[in-house]
């Protein structure tokens, strides 16, 4: 008898046929088995809401890079300008620092010049010369006008020194030192208010080396 024509093409049963069946669970029908969609449908809302977060975070992640680094460039353009700020009130104060230290050792001759009265005197132009430090900061003006950006105990020592040299410049003009009440005390007044501007002057110093080096800190980190 002629066997069927499928039955020619059909693979022997092996060994490992036998074990594969032999790892079906008792009762498992194949035929009646859910179809993946079947499965994979009860999770289709879980499914949607992974993809539509997924989605949502890369949109955001998209949208606020820009913005992130807009905020780093200008962070970094505000530490350069801090640090530009503090370095030229650094060597202005310094130039304080100097004049102060000269005035306690040229008293008397200071008060010869003050008392002299002649406007024009060569004196009178070495004294403004030399002076003039005390008068005119332009540096630690700027930074006045930018103590938002810096710590409050450096804005107490800047306003310290603002008066502290403003005294002193009243006391070097000319006009009213020959109007001080006792002119007699006219050289240890001068002593006196240099050693105060000197001495605020220095722990300004101390300061700004501090938040200098912090602010170069910061500009390192947004390299």
């Amino acid at each position: 008898m002629e066997k069927p024509i499928a039955g020619l093409f059909r693979r022997p049963r092996g060994p490992l046929d036998n074990r594969k069946a032999d790892v079906q669970p008792e009762g498992y029908d194949r035929a009646s088995a859910p179809p993946i969609y079947e499965v994979l449908k009860d999770f289709q809302p879980t499914l949607a809401a992974v993809i539509a977060l997924l989605a949502a975070s890369l949109a955001y992640l998209t949208a606020t890079q820009k913005t992130r680094l807009d905020r780093r460039l200008a962070e970094r353009e505000l530490a350069y300008r801090k640090l530009g700020i503090l370095t030229r009130a650094r060597y202005e104060v310094r130039l304080i620092v100097l004049m102060a230290i000269y005035l306690p050792k040229s008293t008397r001759q200071l008060d010869t010049i003050l008392m002299s009265g002649a406007k024009f005197e060569p004196r009178q132009r070495a004294l403004d010369t030399a002076t003039r430090h005390f008068r005119n900061t332009p540096h630690l003006d700027d930074l006045w006008q930018n103590l938002q950006y810096f710590p409050q105990t450096l804005a107490r020592d800047v306003d310290e020194l603002r008066r502290r040299l403003f005294a002193l410049s009243g006391t070097l003009d000319p006009v009213l030192y020959r109007t001080l009440p006792d002119a007699g005390r006219g050289p240890e007044l001068i002593a006196s208010r240099g050693g105060e501007v000197e001495k605020i002057a220095d722990s300004l110093l101390v300061e700004f080396d501090r938040i200098i080096e912090g602010t170069e800190a910061e500009l390192a980190r947004h390299r």
